[in-house]
């Protein structure tokens, strides 16, 4: 009888946890990476990238790419190429493109 309150607690405080994510517009995310440069190197849906080193980014978790993104732009996570192309980019950028990405 006492596993189920515990594992309750548990669900609950492990959901205080998560940041929540806010949903994007696919439509308005295609028009974001094409004309803000992400498909320069990313390729064509984010699944063509122009070096081997580059990301597939094209059908990641919507949640994946929009904490990577803010960990890009917040400067948590360092790049030189993708920290100022991520510090251009609004929430709202963000969370359209990750919505595109995720439905390649």
């Amino acid at each position: 009888m006492m596993k189920k309150p515990m594992i309750l607690t548990a669900l609950a405080l492990f959901s205080l946890n998560q940041t929540p994510v806010q949903a994007g517009d696919a439509d308005a995310g295609a028009t974001v990476f094409n004309t803000r440069g992400c498909i320069a190197c990313h390729g064509a849906s984010g699944k063509k990238p122009l070096l081997p080193t580059y990301p597939v980014i094209g059908g990641k978790p919507a949640d994946f790419l929009s904490t990577e993104l803010n960990k890009l732009r917040s400067g948590e996570r360092q790049s030189p190429v993708m920290g100022p192309m991520a510090a251009s980019l609004s929430d709202d950028d963000i969370a359209n493109v990750s919505a595109y990405l995720a439905t390649q």
